[in-house]
């Protein structure tokens, strides 16, 4: 019998991990798409929250190796059909991403944030500390950017040749705009937008500060799904800013950073 050569001993221990684990990561999103369906279907709750929650856990193996905004909106809708507003909130503000703009995306974010026990006032859902130039997203900042980039220079480039009746005005208008959004942009680059997170406890007192020994923040406990600033992380603990600019402390492990 011929020895194993040790470039066939390499071979067997890259494909190993894939006889081990079988299944590709399409395969797991297709069991879990299947499961989310059934469970949809299903008449009987217990059954189909046991469906749902097979199908979360095969939707978080696949997002753990490889994070797409389209799986964190299936882990938001499989949350939400679990009741868990938080954690769909959560998810849903990751898939907004790479999918800002989507309809069924916006309609969801809504509907949970109207279902969230705490409603606070705040400027479009968002808090005091996030500037206006940020209501988009940094990568379609991106996008927009290169349009305007592109579309400055085809008008320059017509305006001189004298093909069309165009008036100066018009890469005049361009170029500014264009501008505009590359500061928008580079504001980002220079200063980081300050992290933002979702509560997902079900329940938990505020306090005035890092520890149980501080009194009380607020004359209410907040719940799951209300959203936040960071300001800072001390310890165990998070310093945050509500949507309607009240700040508090509230333990790390009862939120999420988005």
């Amino acid at each position: 019998m011929r020895p194993i050569t040790p470039v066939i001993l390499l071979i067997l221990s890259l494909c190993l991990p894939l006889l081990v684990h079988g299944q590709t990561n399409g395969e797991i999103v297709h069991e879990a798409n299947a499961l989310f369906q059934m469970a949809s279907d299903e008449k009987d709750t217990a059954t189909a929250q046991n469906q749902y929650r097979q199908a979360l856990l095969r939707y978080e193996q696949v997002y753990g190796d490889r994070e797409n905004p389209r799986l964190a909106y299936n882990i938001a809708n499989t949350h939400y059909r679990l009741g868990d507003l938080g954690r769909a909130l959560v998810n849903y503000r990751r898939a907004e991403r790479g999918m800002a703009g989507n309809s069924n995306l916006q309609h969801n974010l809504d509907l949970v944030r109207a279902e969230r026990p705490d409603q606070f006032t705040g400027i479009n859902g968002k808090t005091s500390r996030l500037n206006p130039h940020r209501s988009l997203p940094l990568e379609m900042r991106i996008q927009i950017l290169l349009g305007l980039y592109v579309a400055f220079w085809l008008a320059v480039s017509l305006w001189y040749r004298k093909k069309t009746t165009m008036s100066a005005w018009i890469p005049t208008l361009l170029l500014l705009a264009t501008l505009l959004v590359f500061t928008s942009v580079g504001l980002d680059k220079l200063q980081p937008p300050a992290r933002e997170g979702v509560i997902v406890s079900i329940e938990i007192v505020a306090r005035q500060g890092d520890g149980r020994n501080y009194q009380a923040a607020l004359a209410t406990p907040l719940h799951s799904g209300t959203e936040f600033v960071l300001i800072k992380k001390r310890g165990y603990w998070l310093h945050i800013e509500l949507l309607d600019g009240r700040q508090c402390w509230i333990p790390a492990r009862s939120a999420e950073l988005v």
